[in-house]
């Protein structure tokens, strides 16, 4: 009977150290969370350039936290100078269509009598475009209701721009006290793997920061190369909503979208507004940053572990919808990192995969 009571106070005991520990894990977790996304974006960062911050410190002297600091504005000023630039070009671009409005030099041509006779929304298209000749303003009046919930999502598509940015500062400067104690946090990430995965950890230790570099380095870099390239060609020729369009090249270069689709037809709209020689030299533009996707991806994505784009494809669209615009790169590494993961446990070994 005895025996009895001091196993169940022993099971009683344990229960409560256990719910303890539960209820602290998910109180740590619910008060890190908001800083979740954010943290491991500046891990990505941090893993991805870590090769450029030690050449930067030995070329220092050894002197970490000036290559820290060093390395995170110049980061900082890469991603703040191209966007500062695309948002003026975007907003001087729809002060000119304002403006262009007031004055009433923005006429919308007459519509043919054919469109009367397209079959169901001929005569409601054909009314509405008339009104349009005859009245701009009333009509955008009549269509003021219907067009406010598509206003309504463009700004909030300019709010998550914005909040995102600003992640990807902070995100920028947690990298930087990463570089810093880089090494410390290799070998917590070293014990931590070895606790969780036994005698292969110190392997899916090195694996999670070869895959890290292969994503960050050969996927999302090569992406916001082409991204910059692409936007300073916008800004050049001076392409209305520039900054939008950016942001479209940049996530079809990390969905593997060939960027021919958003470019060509830009390229042609170039050639209604600038003279032939600057379509012509804009059209070039836009074929050799296509083109730079061939030529950088056997430098960049060569290296370390190869992941198919299938996977980086699923692992940037569902970051993008789980998380927004920074959720692109950190989906695209987690879910890389998690196929490689996957296939560890299934082979008990890292087996070969092509990249298609």
């Amino acid at each position: 009977m005895k025996k009895k009571e001091e196993f169940l106070s022993d099971v009683v005991e344990a229960s409560i150290r256990i719910a303890f520990l539960a209820g602290l894990a998910i109180w740590c977790f619910m008060i890190f969370r908001p800083f979740a996304i954010i943290t491991i974006w500046g891990i990505i960062l941090a893993v991805g350039l870590y090769p450029i911050f030690k050449a930067l410190a030995k070329a220092l002297g050894g002197r970490k936290k000036i290559a820290a600091s060093l390395l995170t504005l110049i980061i900082i000023g890469i991603l703040f100078v191209p966007s500062y630039f695309l948002t003026d070009s975007f907003i001087g671009s729809g002060k000119k269509i304002v403006s262009a409005f007031m004055l009433g030099q923005i006429a919308v041509p007459r519509p043919p009598l054919t469109v009367n006779d397209w079959p169901i929304v001929g005569e409601t298209i054909y009314r509405m475009w008339d009104l349009s000749h005859n009245n701009l303003m009333a009509a955008i009046s009549k269509l003021g209701p219907h067009l406010k919930p598509i206003g309504g999502f463009i700004l909030q598509v300019f709010a998550d721009a914005g909040v995102s940015i600003v992640q990807f500062i902070i995100a920028i400067i947690i990298a930087g006290f990463i570089f810093v104690y880089g090494d410390h946090g290799a070998e917590t990430a070293k014990r931590i793997s070895l606790r969780i995965f036994g005698d292969k950890g110190e392997e899916f230790a090195e694996l999670a920061g070869a895959t890290i570099r292969s994503v960050a380095q050969g996927i999302l870099g090569i992406a916001f190369i082409q991204a910059v390239l692409a936007g300073g060609g916008f800004i050049v020729v001076q392409v209305p909503g520039a900054a939008l369009w950016t942001i479209l090249v940049l996530i079809m270069a990390v969905v593997q979208i060939p960027l021919l689709i958003a470019l060509l037809p830009l390229s042609i709209y170039v050639f209604s507004y600038a003279s032939t020689f600057v379509g012509v030299i804009f059209l070039i533009w836009c074929l050799l940053v296509s083109a730079t996707d061939p030529i950088l991806k056997p430098i960049f994505l060569g290296r370390g572990v190869k992941i198919p784009m299938a996977v980086i494809l699923i692992g940037a669209i569902g970051g993008l919808f789980l998380s927004g615009l920074i959720g692109l790169f950190v989906g695209a590494v987690i879910f890389s990192l998690g196929y490689k993961t996957f296939q560890w446990w299934l082979y008990g070994e890292i087996a070969p995969t092509e990249t298609i």
